[in-house]
């Protein structure tokens, strides 16, 4: 089976240490009030995470964004970083990579989205976005990457280049954090072509 991190969010209230401990920090976490924000989403958001079906999973990179793909030699594009290879549903890694490629909390640029989509489908790729757990993937390897975080950022006694680090992930983190509009929107785009 997928690693819970794919599948499965952070339980509500291992939020509150991370929202309190930044809280009482006040100015020193910059950061503070969009995690409140966020964290305000979160029953919505983590309503659409699901457990993969077991029948439906592949081998996936999991990890599919801009970073990852390099143009090679010739033009040609090298997907790379495999750490995170494992089992996941193609739906569910279509789903984060539209995400991943064409979204962040401010816009989604779903002209783009939906370009990626059709061609995705018309290529013959196996996965179809048909349902909101489909960004399960999405949305619960986001989550946990930010507590993940935030725990660093928050921790004396981790070295002040980690805290630096976390705290950098943790800006583009709720950058990046889709909003429950935004599946929807992807969602009812994916229906429209996934029916060519």
């Amino acid at each position: 089976p997928p690693a819970p991190w794919y599948d499965r969010v952070p339980a509500p209230d291992t939020w509150a240490g991370a929202a309190g401990a930044a809280g009482a920090a006040g100015a020193a976490v910059p950061w503070a009030a969009r995690l409140a924000e966020v964290l305000d989403a979160l029953p919505e958001l983590c309503a659409v995470v699901t457990p993969a079906d077991p029948a439906e999973l592949i081998l996936c990179h999991r990890d599919l964004h801009p970073e990852n793909v390099l143009a090679g030699e010739g033009g040609a594009l090298v997907v790379v970083d495999w750490d995170g290879l494992g089992p996941a549903t193609p739906a569910r890694e279509l789903a984060r990579a539209l995400f991943d490629w064409f979204c962040d909390s401010s816009a989604a640029d779903l002209g783009a989205i939906a370009a990626l989509y059709e061609a995705y489908v018309r290529a013959g790729g196996p996965g179809r976005v048909t349902g909101l757990a489909d960004f399960s993937m999405l949305v619960a390897s986001r989550l946990n990457f930010l507590l993940r975080q935030t725990r660093v950022a928050l921790d004396p006694h981790a070295e002040r280049r980690h805290r630096d680090w976390a705290e950098r992930e943790i800006r583009e983190s709720l950058d990046l954090m889709p909003t429950p509009a935004q599946l929807t929107a992807v969602l009812n785009i994916s229906r429209n072509i996934s029916t060519l």
